[in-house]
């Protein structure tokens, strides 16, 4: 009886299934879907801006990730229309800017509220009114982190980074991580509330609290529309 020839593997195939088994699933676009004011509207309180922004159709203000995510696209050349022109116009020409965040530390953790609404400005800090209402909650240990200081993005921990600016820190384009205007945060002082926003001037890719800043309204996109 003859028997059947001995199955040797392709090596071609056995090099590709290794690379497909290697290969990191694609990352959700955070922008997909998104359309995003092209313009920065004036300077304003942050619940006066969001009830300003809902008034022009849109839902809210950039969240963190969108933001740095648009701004980092842009710095590496992988931006087209319209959002090039939206990202040249927060880096070079909006000064604070807000974001859909509001942080409130408590000892060493830290609070932070996405999509923030019901936080009225009391003269002094942000507070609820009648509460804070908000699409997702987020703690983070920020033990030895100092309140009030302008800290190192690097001195937070991988899942901050991530979850604020949308990669890893090694992974962010070397604007953020080093030089003059590399990404740094103010924690608000104990037991406040505040809305954060994107710095100005030499702290364009940070994060501090704000009394008021300007408002870039994102809204879904609608069923037939084309961003």
């Amino acid at each position: 009886m003859k028997l059947p020839k001995t199955f040797v593997p392709d090596k071609n195939l056995e090099n590709s299934l290794e690379n497909l088994v290697k290969k990191k699933p694609q990352e959700e676009d955070i922008l997909k879907d998104l359309v995003i004011s092209q313009r920065h509207g004036e300077e304003l309180l942050y619940n006066t801006s969001l009830n300003r922004l809902k008034i022009e159709g849109y839902e809210r203000h950039l969240r963190p990730d969108e933001c740095f995510t648009l701004i980092a696209r842009y710095l590496e050349g992988n931006l087209k229309e319209p959002l090039r022109s939206i990202a040249y116009n927060i880096v070079n020409v909006s000064l604070l800017d807000w974001l859909s965040i509001a942080f409130q530390r408590q000892g060493g953790i830290l609070h932070c509220y996405l999509d923030p609404e019901g936080l009225v400005w009391n003269g002094e800090c942000y507070a609820p009114h009648p509460k804070v209402q908000y699409s997702q909650k987020k703690e983070f240990d920020i033990k030895g982190i100092p309140s009030l200081d302008w800290v190192g993005l690097d001195r937070f921990e991988d899942g901050f980074v991530r979850f604020f600016y949308g990669k890893s820190f090694e992974e962010l384009p070397e604007e953020f991580t080093d030089g003059i205007y590399k990404a740094q945060i103010v924690i608000p002082e104990e037991n406040v509330y505040y809305a954060m926003a994107r710095g100005l001037g030499l702290h364009k890719y940070s994060m501090q609290p704000a009394e008021s800043a300007n408002f870039r309204g994102v809204r879904k996109i609608k069923e037939g529309e084309i961003s």
